[in-house]
C-alpha cells in the first residue's frame, strides 16, 4: 500500500490529531502484517506440496514458483506481487552449506537448482 500523508492523515479543528492518525496507521500495519502472515503461510504451504509431488529432485527457481502460484491458484491481479513474495520465501529459506540450517539446497551448473535438504543426498565424487 502506498500512503501520502497529506491525504492519509486524520485532521480536526486545530490540524493535525497526531493520535488518531497513529491509531490509524497502527492499525493498518497490524492488519498488513496478518495480510503477510496468511501469505506466508500459503506459499509455505504450496512449496511443500510442490517438492513433495517431485521428492529429491532439483528444480529450476522459477519452475518452483511457477507450480506454488499454480497450486494457490493465484489469479492475474495478485500474480506479480505473489512471484516477488514467493521467490523472496525461497531465497530467505535457501543456502549453499547444509551446515545453515536452512530448508533449501540451492546450487548452479549441473545438478543445482533447488530441492530440500532433508532429501539431498551428496553424490560421491568422481575418482
Amino acid at each position: 500500500m502506498k500512503i501520502t500523508l497529506n491525504t492519509y492523515v486524520i485532521r480536526n479543528e486545530t490540524g493535525i490529531d497526531i493520535e488518531a492518525t497513529m491509531r490509524k496507521f497502527r492499525n493498518d500495519v497490524v492488519g498488513l502484517q496478518c495480510h503477510e502472515e496468511n501469505d506466508f503461510g500459503a506459499i509455505s504451504n504450496a512449496v511443500g506440496i510442490v517438492f513433495d509431488r517431485y521428492p529429491s529432485v532439483s528444480m529450476n527457481t522459477d519452475a518452483v514458483i511457477h507450480a506454488a502460484l499454480v497450486e494457490m491458484k493465484v489469479g492475474p491481479e495478485s500474480h506479480q506481487d505473489m512471484t516477488k513474495k514467493v521467490r523472496c520465501y525461497l531465497q530467505a529459506n535457501s543456502s549453499h552449506n547444509r551446515e545453515d540450517g536452512q530448508l533449501f539446497r540451492v546450487a548452479k551448473g549441473p545438478g543445482g537448482g533447488l530441492c530440500r535438504w532433508s532429501e539431498y543426498v551428496e553424490k560421491p565424487a568422481k575418482k
